[in-house]
């Protein structure tokens, strides 16, 4: 299974000595989403809404088919399900429909981490801007877990977003339960408020979307584990497909139905209006409302044979898929973590966070004290000439890395990291792939 999963992927077959460990910033795309999309756009493609010809039929049906299967995977309904252009996009669409809602006032509160990669941070900082709302952040432990606790302490009757991420792009830590717990302490307060009268109310509070709404950053964790949003429970949630085989420039954002009720689109044009007047104009409803313009119909297209592919690769299951995903990259992880170790122990290399097995997926991002940041780049060049694929930067989390000093690492230097290194892995990877990173990693050191 391990050789025969390399070798849906041309791009090893056409560099084979490539070394790629940098798949948390964009996967590899298999043959099949390669064929995918050169079979559409030979035989089926044309604009989509209002084409009655039978190309545009075609192609308005492949869109659907996307988006079904999405909803499926996620275990969504379909009119939830909105396609945007990558995940910082999917948070735009989401901030502006708030402030357009008027949703957000004054001195409303925004709860963040402040381990949030940027697309989850950015547009937090300009709604808050935009409303006069105030930003409060989650410190993070030092193994990289979620304090639970403290965040339900944050949480008041003036807190009307809490947003986080389901897997650090940084830590490689997974917070899954964490968040559910975050969930369930939200319905809880919801039951006080409103006592039920019987057991089909409390199922229909269950479901009510009120503050804060729990939004969650999925771009990560949903290319290793299956995101089952009902279960989950979260009010809204997102994620890029790039990371998950699909061409980039197509995300999904998804929210609760009954959240959509009470959004006003924060963009309008073409596709989303029902009836245009002199004065004003009226809506579609959901999904239509949320996708003005040309919808991105070709990597709609890649996302459903990504979807394929990820079915093929589980013998026609989902969960079967991810179970053997797992099988793989399990020994990889194993084998980091304990190389790493050893490096730690000779006080070279510093693992951001936890070195514990479980709860984490293949990403590991470290520094040394014997690089300084301003010769971070050369660091990743010495790898790039290796064909080592890794990446070297501040990841997207600036004020994560700001807030980690060497103290907190038992060195002796002072200051703050601002910058670290990182590879990430996947199932296409080799156990020949980190041997090899290692023997280069030691010989720099």
């Amino acid at each position: 299974m391990y050789s025969d999963i390399k070798k849906e992927f041309p791009i090893f077959h056409n560099n084979p000595w490539l070394i790629y460990l940098d798949s948390a910033a964009t996967l590899q795309k298999p043959q099949h989403v390669i064929d995918r999309v050169s079979d559409f756009l030979s035989k089926d493609y044309a604009n989509i809404h209002r084409g009655w010809y039978s190309l545009s039929e075609r192609s308005e049906e492949l869109y659907w088919q996307a988006r079904k299967k999405v909803a499926q995977f996620i275990n969504a309904e379909d009119d939830e399900v909105i396609f945007t252009s990558n995940s910082t996009d999917s948070v735009n669409v989401l901030v502006w429909s708030l402030i357009r809602s008027n949703t957000i006032k004054e001195w409303d509160v925004i709860l963040l981490s402040t381990l949030e990669h940027h697309a989850n941070l950015l547009p937090r900082q300009m709604l808050a801007e935009q409303t006069w709302a105030i930003l409060e952040r989650i410190d993070i432990w030092d193994d990289g877990k979620l304090d639970v606790e403290r965040c339900k302490k944050m949480i008041h009757e003036k807190t009307k977003i809490v947003a986080l991420t389901l897997c650090s792009n940084v830590t490689g830590m997974l917070w899954l339960d964490e968040i559910k717990k975050l969930v369930d302490h939200k319905h809880v307060k919801i039951k006080h408020k409103k006592i039920p009268s019987s057991e089909s109310e409390v199922w229909s509070l269950k479901s009510e979307v009120s503050f804060p709404y729990i939004v969650v950053d999925a771009s990560q964790a949903i290319v290793h584990k299956r995101v089952d949003v009902k279960k989950l429970g979260v009010d809204v949630c997102f994620f890029t497909w790039h990371k998950l085989w699909a061409h980039t420039w197509i995300g999904v954002l998804r929210w609760k139905k009954e959240l959509l009720k009470s959004l006003t689109p924060g963009r309008v044009g073409w596709g989303a209006i029902e009836k245009v007047t002199r004065e004003s104009s009226t809506y579609l409803w959901s999904p239509d409302t949320f996708e003005p313009g040309t919808p991105n119909l070709v990597w709609a297209v890649s996302l459903l044979g990504a979807l394929e592919y990820l079915e093929w690769v589980g013998s026609w299951s989902i969960d079967a898929a991810y179970s053997k995903l797992e099988e793989i990259e399990w020994p990889l992880i194993s084998y980091c973590l304990k190389e790493f170790w050893e490096l730690e122990k000779q006080w070279k290399i510093y693992l951001l966070w936890s070195k514990d097995e479980s709860n984490r997926i293949g990403l590991f991002s470290f520094v040394t004290k014997e690089i300084w940041w301003l010769s971070l780049w050369s660091f990743g060049q010495t790898f790039a000439t290796k064909d080592i694929c890794i990446r070297c930067g501040a990841q997207c989390a600036h004020i994560f890395h700001e807030g980690i000093s060497w103290e907190s690492w038992a060195s002796t230097k002072t200051g703050n990291i601002w910058q670290s290194c990182r590879i990430s892995l996947w199932a296409y990877n080799e156990m020949s792939d980190l041997e090899k990173f290692f023997e280069e990693l030691k010989e720099i050191l």
